[in-house]
């Protein structure tokens, strides 16, 4: 059986740790990118286009990869505990909902408010224009990976990390801190500029609400896999039928 090791939770600590590893996840992005960009071209030959989407898939598995080991050592060393009465059916249910009206709502407010154009997910046509002239596996089998990756594998792991190593280390110094560092830390990885990191705001107030009810980042998870889903799925796409 593993030992827990002694653990050091000042803030300080904590912060440099985050930096640490933020840091790595940004450099392994940013190296995947550039190698495996590099041999599309190169070897297969590929445009610069098709090799760039690609390049870019590759390195967002290898910066999560980084996450992912860390918080999955975390959370064999201290899993989550599920609070005692936390969230009913019916709670989950309305968050549930919330998560799959949030992308809706995101994309009417930049449209209403902001004019905006709305801008749909990576829908198989839009990649099929992409991928012109490729085998037909070749352009399933990307359109598939993608969608898992920003569908399963990205909830999974920022849940992971920002809502169980970052959160566990930050809850002893009050709610208000730990959602307010841990979600600025979640929005600044997406690197989306500030109108896309407020985007993401409603996401990130849901899931920390979550996590602060029940105690765990699994229904955090779901719903993020659930907003998720439906803004690749195209919500853009059907805001349009109502222009």
């Amino acid at each position: 059986m593993e030992t827990k090791p002694p653990e050091d939770k000042s803030l300080a600590t904590t912060i440099w740790s985050l930096i640490l590893w933020l840091g790595l996840f940004l450099l392994a992005q940013v190296f995947a990118i550039g190698l495996s960009g590099a041999f599309l071209k190169s070897i297969f030959g590929l445009d610069a286009v098709s090799a760039g989407n690609i390049a870019i898939l590759c390195g967002a598995i290898a910066s999560y990869a980084v996450l992912f080991l860390v918080a999955r050592r975390d959370a064999r060393l201290f899993p989550a505990m599920q609070k005692e009465g936390g969230l009913g059916a019916a709670a989950k249910g309305l968050l549930v909902l919330t998560a799959v009206l949030l992308p809706f709502a995101v994309l009417g407010f930049r449209k209403l408010f902001l004019g905006l154009d709305l801008q749909p997910g990576p829908s198989p046509i839009a990649l099929a224009q992409r991928f012109q002239g490729f085998d037909v596996f070749v352009f399933w089998g990307f359109f598939i990976l993608s969608q898992s990756v920003f569908i399963i594998i990205a909830p999974v792991v920022e849940e992971s990390f920002f809502r169980q190593w970052l959160w566990r280390r930050l809850e002893d110094y009050g709610l208000w801190l730990t959602i307010s560092l841990s979600g600025a830390a979640f929005l600044l990885v997406h690197l989306r500029g500030p109108l896309g990191m407020l985007s993401l705001l409603p996401l990130t107030l849901l899931v920390s609400f979550a996590r602060a009810k029940t105690g765990s980042p699994r229904l955090g998870m779901w719903l993020h896999g659930i907003n998720n889903f439906i803004a690749f799925a195209g919500a853009g796409m059907v805001l349009r039928l109502f222009q």
